[in-house]
């Protein structure tokens, strides 16, 4: 393969993604520390894998770049050690840390979600483990992966009474997921409702109206009736948080009425109705 200039510039609205052996990683803005000790954001579990390896950072304007943290047995990309200059990366390359290799993933393609979003530099709680995996997964790795595999870190975060360390680290996943909803068959029922409790396990531990907002921006996407399981969910969140968006409420429910009229519709509207007159009145 032949080497890819270090100016290599990623189009606006691509989808970045790494894949290694079977797991598959989507990238947004930020930067990530690659290596074996615990506070990385990568780790990749092998001996030949310093603490703190390497550095991945996708910045403006939409640049992925790869740099060398004094690493015992370096970075290569494409077969060529990079030794103390930043690579900038391109889709089909491959570097290697320690023993493994680990692909670039670029998807510049107008039906790729124009994600133009930000994300903080992570925590030392934030992290992702990338070991080898038998189970198979499709070349092209969907947002539902990344999600099942952030849900993991979050769900600790949350736990631990951290849940601002959880919000940093779903956010650009949720936004993600959200995005693709609104495009027919990008996105699962099952990820959608798997986000949806995000959402409003966000509200609950932050008390952000906003992840209210988000968990009816996605029955909104969805335009189908929510269960009452999900209306239980969204009556409890309502509670808890400071402020909830009445439009958002209502928008729902004219969706519910003109695009699912039965009487399941109806009798839904009636309820999501009901909590919009109560949330107004806190």
């Amino acid at each position: 393969m032949t080497e890819r200039s270090r100016d290599q510039r990623i189009a606006s609205g691509a989808v970045v993604r790494l894949k290694y052996k079977n797991r598959g990683l989507r990238v947004f803005p930020g930067e990530y520390v690659i290596g074996r000790g615990r506070n990385c954001h990568v780790i990749i579990d092998d001996d030949l894998v310093s603490r703190r390896h390497a550095c991945l950072t996708y910045l403006e304007p939409l640049r992925l770049v790869l740099r060398d943290l004094d690493s015992r047995n370096g970075v290569f990309v494409n077969g060529k050690r990079i030794g103390s200059e930043s690579r900038g990366l391109a889709d089909g390359d491959i570097f290697t840390i320690g023993s493994e290799e680990v692909h670039v993933f670029v998807e510049n393609t107008e039906s790729a979600p124009n994600v133009n979003l930000s994300l903080s530099n992570l925590d030392d709680t934030s992290h992702i483990i990338l070991k080898p995996s038998t189970a198979s997964v499709p070349e092209r790795t969907e947002t539902t992966n990344d999600l099942d595999l952030i849900g993991a870190v979050a769900d600790r975060a949350l736990v631990a009474g951290h849940p601002r360390d959880a919000e940093k680290f779903l956010e650009m996943h949720l936004r993600a997921v959200l995005i693709d909803s609104q495009s027919v068959g990008r996105c699962t029922s099952r990820i959608r409702q798997k986000a949806f409790e995000y959402g409003l396990r966000l509200a609950e531990a932050t008390g952000k109206g906003e992840w209210f907002d988000y968990a009816v921006d996605l029955l909104c996407a969805e335009k189908s009736v929510c269960s009452q399981e999900q209306f239980s969910r969204l009556q409890r969140a309502a509670k808890l948080v400071l402020c909830v968006d009445i439009r958002r409420l209502k928008r729902y429910t004219a969706i519910l009425r003109a695009d699912a009229p039965t009487m399941a519709g109806i009798k839904m509207a009636s309820q999501i109705d009901e909590l919009a007159g109560q949330s107004e009145r806190i």
